[in-house]
């Protein structure tokens, strides 16, 4: 986006480009870095309360790890900005991070245990997501379906 802005004695026109930070997908990315964030804040925090001991029995709580980590792929590979290949890095490798963070976290919780299991729904969480997000970047693009994960040029 370019504001036109005049010299003081009018003869010259410049033109003075607006910082790129207020751009439309930049701040989505922005929107969606910060949603990690909160996400990844609730459940280092909502898991430290005594109510999370047993909130979610077995299996129920790996589908509420692979919802919960498909929030977080989805949304770090928005913030990424990435396509392709790039794109399923990115989600797999953001959902498996807060993953191990929050596993790691849980170890020191009265009452809580680390899994591996739960790290598994994590991973599958952020497969999820980069499979849901490259299907909707494809959309929107208007691609088809079997060029899904080549790298947009």
């Amino acid at each position: 986006m370019c504001v036109k802005a005049f010299s003081r004695n009018r003869r010259q026109c410049h033109c003075i480009h607006t910082s790129a930070v207020f751009h439309p997908r930049a701040c989505l990315r922005w929107l969606a870095a910060a949603t990690v964030l909160a996400v990844s804040a609730g459940l280092f925090v909502g898991g430290a309360l005594p109510v999370a001991v047993g909130l979610f029995t077995p299996p129920w709580d790996l589908l509420a790890h692979a919802s919960v980590f498909t929030v977080i792929g989805v949304t770090s590979g928005v913030a990424s900005g990435a396509r392709g290949w790039h794109l399923l890095m990115f989600c797999l490798v953001g959902a498996v991070a807060v993953g191990a963070m929050d596993e790691l976290h849980q170890l020191r919780l009265p009452g809580r245990s680390a899994d591996l299991n739960d790290l598994a729904a994590d991973a599958v969480g952020g497969l999820l997501g980069s499979f849901l997000l490259g299907s909707a970047y494809r959309w929107v693009d208007g691609k088809p379906w079997a060029d899904r994960w080549r790298p947009a040029r």
